[in-house]
């Protein structure tokens, strides 16, 4: 987008800042809120590259340039008021100064709380591409894209991915395993669709198993 056309309807406040809410594009997860001056919106827009203005230090900052975490705007959004703004980022490492993924955690939370919101719409996606495709066969084996109308195609290609997935596990074959995670995940994805399960209701079962598996021990 111009950087011009961005800018010229952003309402700084009195200081000349606009507060900006960073978003991991690939996630979804809120990563961190700080200001924006003009120059820095008109940098972000023009590298491609997050940057911030820092009120302590009164400059404007490059997210990543010290730390390497660089953020890679994706695009920007502004809110209906025009008095904030959405960066949509792909992330290089944590977004936090502590090291963690996001700034937004608990005091005493497991970064892996957060980490695993990483994957969190891997199988939705999945879910969303399953059963477009025009054959009702998965198209060579591990790696071959999936694409399934009857149920039982679905179903024995499932079958069939875990046990490769299992010798590329055996044999260390990263390769093998990424290829094989992708079309398991299509897989499953066409299974649970023509099975009329809901993507949020997959979510719904994680949340519950992510909460029991970090909530605090009370000591009992």
């Amino acid at each position: 987008m111009p950087d011009g056309a961005l800018t010229d309807r952003i309402k700084f406040n009195d200081q000349g800042l606009v507060p900006v809410v960073t978003q991991d594009n690939g996630t979804g997860a809120v990563l961190m809120m700080a200001y924006a001056s003009e120059e820095a919106v008109r940098l972000s827009v023009s590298t491609k590259r997050a940057h911030y203005y820092s009120r302590s230090r009164k400059k404007i900052w490059m997210k990543g340039e010290t730390s390497g975490n660089i953020q890679h705007i994706i695009d920007i959004f502004r809110d209906c008021d025009s008095d904030a703004l959405l960066y949509l980022v792909r992330q290089e490492g944590p977004a936090c100064h502590t090291k963690k993924y996001s700034c937004f955690n608990n005091e005493g939370e497991s970064d892996d709380y957060a980490r695993l919101y990483k994957s969190r719409d891997a199988l939705g996606r999945a879910m969303a591409l399953a059963g477009g495709g025009e054959t009702d066969e998965a198209a060579g084996g591990i790696g071959g894209r999936v694409c399934f109308r009857r149920p039982e195609s679905a179903i024995a290609s499932l079958s069939e991915t875990c046990g490769e997935i299992k010798k590329a596990a055996d044999a260390c074959d990263k390769n093998g395993l990424r290829a094989g995670a992708s079309e398991l995940l299509l897989s499953l994805g066409a299974v649970l669709k023509n099975s009329k399960i809901d993507w949020d209701e997959i979510l719904t079962e994680i949340d519950a198993n992510i909460d029991a598996s970090y909530r605090p021990s009370d000591g009992s």
